[in-house]
């Protein structure tokens, strides 16, 4: 049976904001932000995510570079009968944290404006199968299944931002598609790459400083 691997993900959130503010240019202009929405898994069923951000233009406003934490959850019905245990299928639940350096392009900064960017980091996947093992009765049968599994991944997303108040407070609609692979194959049979790969829309604001 697995166990929360991360029970603090405001650690990570704060390293990464250390790493972002460590490389960024002492005269560049930066920003932070936060947002969350719908995570729709290739496989799977619809799920949540949430987002924190940090960053800066470089080497103009137009272009924006920076670190992101990001959370996604969702759930996935698993057939007993695969494991020989009889009918019926079991919920069980995903999680995902996710680094990723985050690159954006905007068409208009300051001002009401699409932009397109691209994501790349490293996840970890967590799979919460305490309910499959309570349903199939005999953790011997699940000899390969072992909760979590860590993966590479890259994604691209398009989006649009719009002053409120100032240019220096934006919220922002954004609509993402990722794809990672798994790096130590620990979670099959249960679930595999496409239930924590998906498509994602997030709302958020993002501030500048």
């Amino acid at each position: 049976m697995s166990t929360p691997l991360v029970s603090r993900p405001g650690l990570a959130w704060v390293l990464l904001a250390a790493l972002v503010l460590l490389t960024q240019p002492a005269g560049a202009e930066k920003y932070l932000g936060a947002a969350g929405g719908a995570f729709v898994p290739y496989a799977g069923d619809v799920g949540w995510t949430v987002l924190l951000e940090m960053g800066a233009d470089l080497p103009s406003p137009h272009f924006r570079l920076g670190g992101e934490a990001v959370f996604a959850t969702e759930s996935r019905d698993v057939n007993l009968a695969t494991f020989g245990v009889g009918t019926g299928s079991v919920e069980t639940t995903i999680r995902v944290y996710q680094l990723n350096l985050v690159g954006r392009y905007l068409l208009f900064p300051g001002r009401f404006s699409p932009y397109i960017g691209a994501t790349g980091g490293f996840s970890v996947v967590e799979l919460d199968d305490s309910d499959l093992y309570a349903a199939v009765g005999n953790p011997a049968i699940l000899p390969s299944t072992n909760g979590v599994g860590f993966a590479g991944g890259v994604g691209g997303l398009i989006g649009i931002e719009t002053p409120m108040f100032s240019r220096d407070l934006n919220l922002f609609l954004e609509g993402r598609a990722d794809y990672g692979w798994e790096i130590t194959d620990n979670l099959s049979p249960v679930a595999g790459q496409d239930d924590f790969n998906g498509i994602s829309v997030v709302l958020g604001l993002r501030g500048r400083f």
